[in-house]
């Protein structure tokens, strides 16, 4: 951790913490994490084609490979895990390669040109359990216990049904 006078930041490995003037809803720590290095991880989730976007402060790219690589490049920034603690086996890996997928949802990214709405829909919501499992896996190869993953894809899944009505 980082003293900055009364307020500790938390630290974890591959991300820069800021103090962020605002505070959500869904994540109630003003924290925002910077990646101060690359992240690149093979998803299984591919792509119709190669994606590339920014982050949702419009700082950090990310890049989405037809064979399923994610790629956070140095400066994505998230503002943590949502509906649950900012902890190192959630922040490792999970809370941005998560972040990044469902921002790439958000968007239509995974969206068919050729398919209408209501098809695209589908897809999205398709996408989004994807991107959700993933986050189960990753937590689990990330050290966090069984019981508390699925807590957390519960939690995740339940925010996903109601923020995107999905």
């Amino acid at each position: 951790v980082m003293d900055i006078g009364k307020i500790i930041l938390p630290q974890f490995e591959g991300w820069k913490t800021e103090l962020e003037a605002k505070i959500n809803l869904a994540n109630l720590v003003p924290f925002t994490y910077t990646r101060n290095k690359d992240l690149q991880y093979k998803t299984g989730i591919k792509p119709l084609d190669q994606l590339s976007f920014k982050d949702d402060y419009n700082e950090g790219d990310a890049i989405w490979e037809l064979d399923g690589t994610l790629t956070l490049k140095k400066g994505y920034k998230i503002d943590g895990a949502t509906c649950a603690a900012d902890t190192p086996d959630f922040m490792k890996h999970g809370a941005g390669i998560h972040d990044a997928g469902c921002t790439a949802i958000e968007r239509g990214l995974f969206d068919n040109p050729n398919l209408n709405e209501r098809q695209n829909k589908k897809i999205r919501k398709r996408y989004r359990l994807l991107v959700d499992k993933l986050l189960h896996k990753i937590l689990i190869e990330d050290g966090m216990p069984e019981f508390r993953a699925k807590a957390v894809l519960l939690a995740t899944a339940t925010y996903g049904k109601i923020k995107y009505s999905i």
